[in-house]
């Protein structure tokens, strides 16, 4: 049925003078409600289509109200919109009254709702239920994942802000520096970019019309259970982009985990080189992983459970050049070769000692004199040697073992997400995320949508490489 009314044709060479001084719904990407500041669309064209009326379908209705009528005819003193007007009302009194029943095993509720009323009065509460979906530990779900969602259930919903956003800012209790920060992190109006930061950008509203039954509603319960209390980490598995309108195809993609971060730590104990682009993989691991250590007068290699200020050490590869710089606060740096000759170095025999490779006997290269001086003298211990590791150690039973110096595994993976739920559940002072990674000491720094999602998973592939 066609809703348009044809076109304005305007010639490009005008642009500069036409500049309104009002705006209308569609025409922005950014509007303030508690001070006179918007930003409009960047495509000229999008500036004046300030949600034009549809005049066709204005003209019809008279039309639809008679079809109302003859659907919903008056009754018992009740006119056609008085009884509509009640009907969806009990509809949304029905489906809130289920809905904030329902919580997750810890006991927090599963909706966060944004209404002034508890639906006992049809007189100031319409037929509408909007709210936010909340994870076990009470962070938000993002609007578009339960559009995703109620779409592969057949089920219609609206989300965002609804065009109205002052009210979406006030129950939000979004500050005018939010709604900044927001736009500024590329959220727009309109957008399904629904959660920055973890802060919601908007909510879901389910509408409820004379057309909709009493099984619609329990329909869509039923969906809001399903995905998130009867096998939360499982509800992604229902998406299927096949099923989805195209406005929403491009979503699911931002549900898979993201790789934040490559890690490599060179010498064990000491600090991460972190890749910025991609990174080479060996039959032990990352390239170049925890391929060196630092071992005492002993021959005993230092760990930072007794010696703390390893971390400060910060190696930086140069792998064009073919050169580890190694950096410390206070001194100047000092490079190592990234390939050590055993034609020119003595083999020295080493146990990492009190660890889970501590029974193991470890063949490396020394790496010679300045830069054991520089070691020296940034961890004020003497007798310190920097060795890197040969191709094989040797456990205590004699088997060659081809294998990193990392302590159990080739790679350790960890969730950002998941970081920031425990530090939420145990710090008692605020930390930044990234700090409290980096303590992970991981080469693989993940971020999935929730927490705890790392838990499942059979398998991980990056690019074409499955771990």
């Amino acid at each position: 049925y066609p809703t348009g009314v044809g076109a304005l044709i305007v010639n490009k060479r005008g642009q500069s003078v036409l500049v309104k001084k009002y705006y209308g719904g569609g025409t922005v990407n950014i509007a303030m409600t508690r001070e006179d500041f918007h930003e409009k669309r960047f495509e000229f064209s999008s500036n004046f289509e300030d949600g034009t009326l549809s005049f066709l379908t204005i003209a019809n209705l008279l039309e639809g109200f008679n079809t109302l009528e003859h659907l919903v005819p008056t009754k018992m003193g009740k006119n056609t919109m008085q009884r509509i007007s009640r009907y969806v009302f009990q509809l949304a009194q029905y489906g809130y009254e289920k809905l904030v029943t329902l919580k997750h095993a810890n006991g927090q509720p599963l909706i966060q709702f944004y209404n002034h009323t508890s639906y006992k009065n049809s007189s100031c509460q319409g037929g509408v239920i909007t709210f936010n979906i909340l994870h076990e530990d009470g962070a938000f779900v993002g609007f578009a994942e339960v559009a995703c969602l109620a779409a592969v259930f057949n089920i219609q919903l609206r989300t965002g802000c609804f065009c109205n956003p002052g009210a979406c800012q006030w129950f939000l209790q979004l500050s005018d520096s939010d709604i900044r920060k927001q736009y500024k992190s590329g959220h727009i109006c309109s957008d399904y970019n629904d959660l920055i930061d973890g802060v919601p950008t908007g909510a879901v509203r389910i509408s409820f019309g004379f057309m909709t039954r009493k099984k619609d509603v329990d329909k869509m319960i039923n969906m809001i259970e399903e995905c998130y209390l009867s096998a939360p980490a499982k509800r992604l598995q229902h998406i299927d982009i096949d099923k989805l309108p195209n406005s929403l195809k491009h979503i699911p993609k931002r549900f898979k985990p993201k790789l934040r971060e490559i890690c490599v730590y060179p010498i064990k104990s000491c600090g991460a080189f972190k890749v910025t682009d991609s990174w080479p993989l060996t039959t032990t691991g990352l390239l170049y992983d925890r391929g060196w250590m630092i071992v005492d007068a002993t021959g005993r290699a230092l760990t930072q459970k007794h010696v703390s200020r390893l971390c400060l050490i910060r190696p930086l590869i140069h792998r064009d050049k073919g050169t580890m710089e190694l950096t410390f606060t206070g001194m100047q740096p000092v490079e190592v070769s990234l390939e050590v000759s055993s034609y020119l170095n003595d083999v020295t025999n080493a146990s990492v000692c009190r660890s889970k490779v501590c029974d193991d006997i470890v063949a490396g290269y020394d790496c010679g004199k300045k830069v054991a001086d520089w070691l020296t003298d940034c961890l004020e211990m003497p007798g310190l040697r920097l060795i890197k590791q040969c191709d094989t150690r040797r456990g205590q039973n004699g088997s060659a073992r081809e294998i990193s110096l990392s302590n159990q595994a080739q790679f350790l993976l960890i969730n950002k997400s998941s970081v920031r739920w425990l530090t939420n559940k145990i710090a008692s002072e605020e930390e930044p995320t990234d700090n409290t990674v980096d303590r992970f000491r991981a080469n693989l720094v993940i971020e999935t949508p929730t927490a705890l999602e790392e838990n499942d998973f059979l398998s991980l592939t990056i690019g074409n490489v499955e771990f």
